[in-house]
């Protein structure tokens, strides 16, 4: 009888007989089926030939679900100076926003270092925060002009 279409590259049996070596061996992969086809048969099919029996079986890839833990971090902070540095300061838990940069490390340390200064930060998104740069432009002025404090 004619069949239209190009002909199948494995039979009935094959296709079972690759559907329970997938059943078997759950951790297998499609390369591999397609090499041990070949070793028992002589013949080579395409990884898309496999697949796609394995799934007319109902068998189909699946991968194993990933939980990602994104536990507590901690993130450090140190300032450095010709004339010496500042101790450590540590950030437990939660994000660096640009008001926690500016009350916990501006803040504090603006006085001690003075008005002759350069800040230089990496452009990170707390450091270029609005209220970061308004903090600095009122601090600086203060600082020239004598008058305000803050």
């Amino acid at each position: 009888r004619h069949v239209s279409g190009r002909p199948r590259v494995t039979t009935p049996a094959e296709d079972r007989y690759l559907a329970l070596s997938a059943r078997r061996r759950r951790n297998t992969s499609v390369q591999q089926l397609v090499a041990d086809h070949f070793v028992a048969s002589g013949r080579r099919i395409s990884a898309t030939a496999v697949r796609r029996r394995l799934h007319n079986a109902g068998l189909y890839a699946r991968r194993p679900v990933v939980h990602s833990y994104r536990g507590d971090g901690i993130m450090v902070w140190a300032g450095i100076s010709l004339g010496g540095h500042t101790d450590l300061h540590v950030f437990h838990g939660g994000t660096l926003t640009g008001v926690r940069y500016r009350d916990e490390i501006l803040d504090p340390y603006a006085g001690a270092i003075g008005s002759d200064f350069i800040l230089m930060d990496d452009n990170a998104r707390p450091h270029r925060a609005v209220v970061v740069e308004d903090y600095l432009e009122v601090t600086v002025w203060s600082e020239w002009n004598g008058q305000l404090n803050l």
